[in-house]
């Protein structure tokens, strides 16, 4: 993979993301000259190696540890995402605060459309979704966490045609990409909920009645519908709170 340095933080995030997908992967960072010590900078954050712009192909025939014209005899390798999949699930990847579950279904939809299937199934840490029909699966990987099994990606047959021969590398391929993303959308999830919660009585804090108070204004403004609020006043409420916290 070839990441140029001109996003700053996000490429050093980037190769972050990309290290923990495909922790075999080579990551060389193209920089103009005067980005240098940023791209040395890279390496710490899991990049290889760096180019200089404007990159020759030898540079990257060697930074790539690859022969001359290596490029030319070398096959398409479809075990690994296209362009369009990973515009896709660059998608995926802003919308991971909408949850585990809403991730996991989009998730699904990319892999349908991936592998050109009828429909697909996935099961991961107790969330079930699917895209398309999936009831009749003909190929199944296992998803593994730590070298444990903790779901399963199930595909049914390919709307046109057969499977490639190397169906079976590139869904393992998306089995771990599954895994990282879900896992990340629970991280969210958990960060999201700490920062709504009070710690002492575990209930809904103001930052979150603040946020559900905006959202459910801005519906009430879109659809002209009237809004009613309710406030309790409780009487010596203060004397408990100082006695009980």
């Amino acid at each position: 993979v070839c990441l140029s340095l001109s996003h700053g933080q996000k490429t050093f995030r980037a190769i972050r993301s990309l290290r923990e997908i495909r922790p075999n992967a080579r990551i060389v960072v193209a920089c103009g000259a005067a980005d240098e010590p940023a791209a040395r900078h890279a390496l710490s954050h899991g990049a290889d190696e760096y180019v200089l712009e404007p990159v020759q192909r030898e540079d990257l025939e060697r930074a790539f540890h690859l022969p001359p014209l290596h490029r030319l005899a070398m096959p398409p390798d479809t075990s690994r995402p296209t362009l369009r999949e990973v515009v896709q699930l660059s998608g995926v990847l802003k919308q991971l605060g909408d949850g585990p579950a809403a991730t996991l279904e989009r998730l699904a939809e990319l892999v349908r459309q991936a592998f050109g299937a009828a429909g697909v199934a996935v099961q991961l840490d107790g969330l079930t979704a699917s895209a398309g029909d999936a009831t009749t699966p003909v190929l199944e990987e296992i998803i593994l966490r730590q070298d444990k099994p903790v779901g399963r990606v199930a595909l049914a047959r390919k709307e046109e045609g057969s499977y490639a021969a190397s169906v079976g590398t590139r869904l393992a391929e998306y089995t771990r990409l599954i895994e990282v993303t879900v896992a990340q959308a629970h991280e969210q999830d958990r960060w999201r909920n700490l920062a709504w919660t009070d710690d002492l009585s575990g209930l809904r804090n103001r930052r979150y009645f603040e946020k559900v108070l905006a959202e459910l204004v801005a519906r009430a403004s879109r659809q002209r519908l009237h809004l009613t609020i309710l406030l309790f006043d409780i009487d010596d409420f203060k004397t408990y709170n100082d006695r009980c916290g």
